[in-house]
């Protein structure tokens, strides 16, 4: 059995929190399957929040309209087709919200499988006593530099241009996805986290962290608090999925 511990905050910069969270069980064969994930609206357009939120809820629908019809995999791809739809859509349909878009990075977890989505800079981690791996690559122009060796780390993290995205949802009719199926049966956690907090903690700390916290919520606590610490200029949302006696 896997259980969820969320925290989302504004930071301490802006007015509005753009972020959005998905946390829903489907009901499905007689099982549970768990659909959980993160949406960060994109801050230099208008409505972010809006966009955030109705990907996560159209997310979540789509997913569970098409999950008795279809595989898992296929689901979720449908259900990320939706969103990215509906954000586009309304978009053109509300002056308002011209232009707005949004990150999304989402899983169905069904016993030791996870089913990963993954659109923007968003991430997902795993944790467990083998290790810690980041389970996703940001769409943003310093990732693809440093790929392509044309910047180092160090220098990313200093970038002018280290928050633009090369791949957002809706933003256009259609938009290219990042799926992995992800055995998860040596993590004990799973960590979907917006941008607002792997730009002031590491990696490094992250693990230090999931490793050392007696429990889920002062795990999240603890990241939480790192980042309003250290200025938290964006919204920060964590949302830690651990498998029931993981990081208790």
């Amino acid at each position: 059995m896997w259980v969820v511990q969320v925290d989302s905050n504004k930071g301490k910069v802006r007015a509005v929190n753009q972020d959005s969270w998905v946390n829903k069980t489907i009901s499905l064969y007689g099982e549970n399957i768990l659909l959980c994930g993160v949406a960060d609206g994109m801050g230099g357009h208008r409505s972010g929040d809006v966009a955030s939120r109705i990907a996560v809820t159209q997310l979540a629908q789509g997913v569970g309209s098409s999950a008795t019809e279809m595989g898992l995999p296929e689901a979720l791809a449908q259900g990320f087709r939706d969103a990215n739809q509906k954000v586009y859509h309304e978009s053109l349909s509300r002056e308002e919200c011209a232009g707005m878009g949004t990150t999304l990075t989402a899983a169905l977890i069904y016993g030791d499988n996870l089913f990963l989505g993954h659109v923007g800079d968003s991430r997902a981690y795993g944790y467990s006593r083998h290790g810690f791996a980041r389970f996703t690559r940001d769409h943003s122009l310093v990732e693809e530099l440093v790929r392509q060796g044309g910047l180092t780390l160090d220098d990313a993290e200093k970038h002018p241009q280290r928050h633009m995205l090369t791949k957002a949802l809706g933003i256009e009719a259609e938009t290219e996805v990042d799926y992995a199926m992800i055995n998860l049966i040596d993590s004990c956690c799973v960590l979907f986290c917006t941008d607002g907090l792997t730009r002031l903690v590491s990696d490094g700390e992250i693990e230090s962290v999931l490793a050392g916290a007696r429990d889920r919520a002062q795990a999240v606590k603890q990241l939480m608090d790192m980042a309003l610490d250290r200025g938290a200029p964006d919204n920060v949302t964590i949302v830690l999925v651990c498998r029931e006696g993981g990081a208790e």
